[in-house]
């Protein structure tokens, strides 16, 4: 094989590696530019933003991921949630209705379409979306405590106490004892509303020797549990104050702003005077 023969050989190759190259960089930069415009891509900026209490900046988002996947369920399910934080809950249920349509095996649409409902006291609906939910997912703890929540406004005061205490034992159990604080504060305020103060001071207690943190909204509503409202207070204003980013700050922050047991004590001005400001965050 002489050398010329092996030149031009060489010559063709490179050339050819360099328009493939070129080829694959320009669709790597198209499928980029796709996903920058794409509705997974602005879901992602919202989040982002709601994760950080940008709110304008979130609703904003969730607007454009709306716009480019009007038909997709985990958009709708997000962006739900943002509306229902901001107090429009009949904006959150168009939203999520249309997702438990698009997904009807979904446990997680279920769920928060009866979160929903019990904010807007609509406990019969409410019980009927979270029966579907643990029909789906009997292991789905925040199904068992909301039924217990539900059940309560219900008046079934036996049918609350079943489902709090399957909601405790699937936490131990899934938790290894290491329960989540905001799930505990949600169940002592659930169990005080049954009259079971042993139980509230039982989880008071296991937060007081905790050695990790327990977040400001979990003693928020342990101590409305006990009935401290003072303290409840103070530290709900830090919370709203800091903009606490906590795990479950939403779904407890929500549960105290809806007022699903009629606390006459939520309903007071100086409560309501923080939290009316969590909607003007921005």
């Amino acid at each position: 094989m002489n050398s010329k023969f092996l030149r031009l050989t060489f010559d063709y190759l490179w050339r050819t590696s360099v328009v493939l190259s070129g080829v694959l960089l320009l669709a790597t930069g198209e499928v980029v530019a796709q996903r920058a415009g794409s509705a997974e891509a602005m879901l992602e900026q919202a989040t982002d933003h709601f994760s950080n209490w940008r709110l304008v900046e979130a609703e904003q988002a969730y607007e454009q991921a709306l716009r480019l996947g009007p038909s997709d369920p985990q958009v709708l399910a997000a962006f739900a949630l943002f509306n229902r934080f901001r107090g429009e809950y009949s904006a959150a249920m168009r939203m999520q209705q249309r997702a438990v349509e698009l997904e009807p095996d979904s446990p997680v649409h279920h769920f928060q379409l009866g979160i929903t409902y019990k904010y807007t006291r609509n406990y019969d609906a409410a019980a009927t979306a979270l029966r579907n939910a643990i029909g789906l997912d009997p292991t789905l703890i925040s199904g068992h405590s909301n039924l217990a929540i539900v059940a309560i406004a219900r008046g079934n005061r036996a049918q609350a106490l079943r489902h709090l205490q399957v909601a405790e034992q699937l936490a131990r159990q899934q938790f290894e004892g290491n329960v989540p604080d905001w799930r505990l504060a949600q169940m002592a305020y659930a169990y005080a509303q049954l009259g079971r103060r042993e139980d509230v001071l039982r989880f008071l207690n296991e937060f007081e020797q905790r050695e990790d943190p327990v977040s400001g909204i979990a003693w928020a509503m342990t101590y409305m549990a006990v009935g401290d409202y003072g303290q409840a207070l103070d530290r709900l204003t830090t919370v709203v104050e800091e903009r606490e980013r906590s795990a479950g700050m939403r779904q407890l922050l929500g549960d105290i702003a809806a007022n699903t047991y009629s606390d006459p004590a939520l309903e007071g001005p100086r409560f309501q005077e923080v939290l009316s400001r969590v909607s003007d965050i921005t």
